[in-house]
């Protein structure tokens, strides 16, 4: 059946491509009436989902309650966004120059009521695979948007960046979204940054240079998230509008000891202001990264060392009496 599918089907003058992903439950092992045997099976097709498509599983106990878990979780991802469950926390991004916060990272958590407050790896995924992200990063940028209006009215301007997922890329409705966040809540858009991961840039079709420039034409920041892990063609790198590159913290782990590592951190400083970006590294944690990092070059630091993300609440007092970097 799948191999029947994997020929082109032409449709008036258009070629379709068909794929097929197959669940199979068998009786009477994995059950004994025909309601049983289909929950099963579905079960077993969403399994073969997982497993990248166009493929078959047979039902397995054991991954039947992975896959019930997983829908479970979507159910209450989808009533979280109704009962106000999700939290923003925030982490800065610090200027090595100056000792200054540039902006604030926007980080989503969950305040589940049974399993207390849960970190993106336990539910992002789920929400991808379920389509939510589009609702979830809107909600994410409003909110992020609101804040940092909030903070302004304490006398503490801030820029915020928030996470771009994939999905949103590829729609035509970022754009709007932007431009909706920047005309409800009055935030300056160039209090607003976009980080977008490098894979997420690459998979997209060449017209996602015209959606990008669209919306820098605005006055928002973007940063290209996790450099150096996805496959950038520099040619197509050059074409992008983007403000800043994030050095991803694979590579400012080992940069101390790793030759390599350190080789590239510096190559890709030394690019990014050939073609008049920033770069902040990511993901420092000790003293000798920093001064390491100082001493490339890099323009801006981001990790434990300097802050751990933190609620709203604790960002406040952060601003007014930001963290003193190690000389």
């Amino acid at each position: 059946m799948i191999n029947a599918l994997k020929p082109v089907f032409r449709v008036h003058d258009h070629e379709v491509y068909i794929g097929g992903s197959i669940g199979i439950s068998l009786y009477p092992d994995d059950g004994k009436d025909v309601i049983t045997l289909l929950k099963h099976a579905d079960n077993a097709m969403y399994l073969a989902k997982e497993a990248g498509g166009n493929t078959y599983r047979f039902f397995n106990p054991a991954l039947a309650e992975d896959a019930v878990e997983r829908l479970n979780l979507e159910v209450e991802l989808r009533r979280a966004l109704e009962r106000d469950e999700l939290r923003l926390h925030y982490q800065p991004k610090i200027d090595l120059a100056s000792g200054r916060i540039q902006a604030l990272e926007v980080l989503l958590r969950w305040q589940h009521p049974l399993r207390g407050l849960l970190a993106p790896g336990a539910f992002l995924k789920v929400a991808q695979e379920a389509g939510m992200m589009i609702e979830i990063g809107a909600w994410v940028m409003h909110a992020a948007a609101r804040q940092a209006m909030a903070w302004r009215a304490m006398g503490l301007d801030v820029a915020v960046s928030v996470n771009i997922d994939g999905s949103q890329l590829s729609r035509d409705l970022l754009w709007q979204l932007v431009s909706e966040v920047i005309r409800k809540t009055g935030l300056d858009a160039g209090q607003l940054g976009l980080e977008i991961t490098e894979t997420a840039i690459m998979e997209q079709p060449g017209g996602v240079v015209d959606k990008l420039a669209t919306i820098r034409a605005l006055g928002v920041s973007l940063y290209i998230d996790d450099f150096g892990t996805g496959h950038s063609s520099l040619a197509r790198l050059k074409q992008l509008p983007i403000s800043v590159l994030k050095v991803d913290a694979a590579f400012v782990h080992d940069m101390v000891e790793d030759a390599s590592d350190r080789a590239i951190v510096r190559a890709t400083v030394a690019l990014a202001h050939e073609m008049d970006m920033k770069v902040i590294a990511e993901g420092v944690e000790t003293v000798e990264q920093l001064k390491l990092l100082r001493e490339i070059g890099c323009d801006g630091v981001q990790g434990y060392l300097l802050a751990r993300p933190m609620p709203a609440a604790d960002v406040e007092s952060l601003l007014r009496t930001p963290p003193v970097l190690p000389a």
